[in-house]
Formats: C-alpha cells, sequence, structure tokens
C-alpha cells in the first residue's frame, strides 16, 4: 500500500485533492484540445496554462500519494496558481462569462473556495511533518 493512500490521526489530510484536481484539468482540456488549431492569441492565453496547471495537479497527485518531499512544495504551488489562474480568468471574462456560461462561472468561485481551503489544510503542521517523515 502506498504512503498516502492510509490515514492516521496524525495525519490526516485529502492526498486525493490533487488527483481529483489533475483528472478534472486533463479532461477539461481534452475538451478543448480539438479545438486548439483554431485558438486566437486570447484563448491561448487562457487554455494553455490550464492545460500546464492539469500536468502540475498530476504530478501534485504522485507526490502527494507517496508523500514525496516536494509533493508539499508542488501541492502549495498548484493552490497558489489555481487561485491566481481562476481569479485572473474571472476578472478577465466575468461579464461575457456571467452571460455565456453563468454554472462555469459559479463553478469557477468554488475552484477559488475549495483551493484557498486546501491551502489552509495543506499548512497544517501535521500535513507538513507527514512530508518530512517521508
Amino acid at each position: 500500500m502506498l504512503a498516502g493512500a492510509c490515514f492516521d490521526s496524525d495525519t490526516i489530510f485529502p492526498t486525493h485533492f490533487g488527483g481529483i484536481g489533475g483528472v478534472l484539468g486533463a479532461l477539461a482540456g481534452a475538451l478543448v484540445i480539438h479545438g486548439l488549431r483554431s485558438l486566437d492569441a486570447t484563448d491561448a492565453v487562457i487554455v494553455l496554462p490550464g492545460l500546464a496547471l492539469a500536468a502540475v495537479y498530476l504530478a501534485f497527485a504522485y507526490g502527494a500519494w507517496t508523500l514525496i518531499s516536494w509533493g508539499w512544495t508542488l501541492g502549495v504551488l498548484a493552490g497558489a496558481a489555481s487561485i491566481v489562474y481562476v481569479t485572473a480568468v474571472l476578472v478577465g471574462g466575468w461579464a461575457d462569462l456571467m452571460v455565456d456560461a453563468p454554472p462555469l462561472a459559479l463553478v469557477s468561485v468554488l475552484v477559488v473556495v475549495i483551493a484557498t481551503v486546501a491551502l489552509f489544510f495543506w499548512f497544517r503542521p501535521n500535513v507538513k511533518a507527514a512530508f518530512e517523515r517521508a
């Protein structure tokens, strides 16, 4: 069994969030890839960093699952990058997004909230200690 797969009372934390974020990001990217040839510069600025962030989350998922020491750092970077990226997309096109796809706008706000909560847990002493012991 992998180290991140088991939980004890001292190190309870969600290692699965990275995997979920990576898979969802990769799926979202896969839905867009078929249209990469038709991307203009504005769309590319939004889509390509999102695909890169999905790759970071997949690497983070592995690091968190196996409790590799760099997994903690990558988790913090991925969480912070998610907050910055989604906030920038929302600020840049909130009005258009609310008209064209209101559910997507609300999900984006939810992503920022979840990433913020995950970062809070990521900085808890027991989580940091779990990665240092590994």
